[in-house]
């Protein structure tokens, strides 16, 4: 709907994965009037699949947590690969007391 003299009960803002999960959640279980605004042309919030750098063959997801297109020629195949291979070192922290710090530890100091 584009008119702008409709009134709706709630107004979602961001077409995002929680945005689409409301819409669907209130037209599933309400007669409530709702809209779904989103800033830019397209849905997906912050994630989405890029095909223009590396070509339409070697999509990219971009913004989200998972990379859903792992293959050998993912770009982002090889910046994994190498952070995998790096040694990395567990570090000892200390608080400003200078007492070590445990997995447990609260990191805020009790006393000042």
């Amino acid at each position: 709907m584009t008119s702008t003299d409709e009134i709706f009960d709630i107004v979602i803002v961001g077409c995002g994965p929680a945005g689409i999960a409301a819409a669907i959640g209130l037209q599933a279980v309400s007669q409530l009037k709702f809209i779904v605004l989103e800033a830019r042309n397209r849905v997906g919030g912050r994630v989405s699949t890029d095909t223009t750098t590396f070509g339409i063959n070697t999509p990219i997801d971009l913004g989200a947590q998972w990379l859903h297109h792992y293959r050998p020629e993912n770009p982002l195949r090889l910046s994994i690969k190498n952070v995998q291979q790096q040694q990395l070192h567990r570090i000892q922290q200390f608080n400003l007391s200078g007492i070590a710090l445990t997995a447990t530890s609260n990191l805020l100091e009790q006393q000042y």
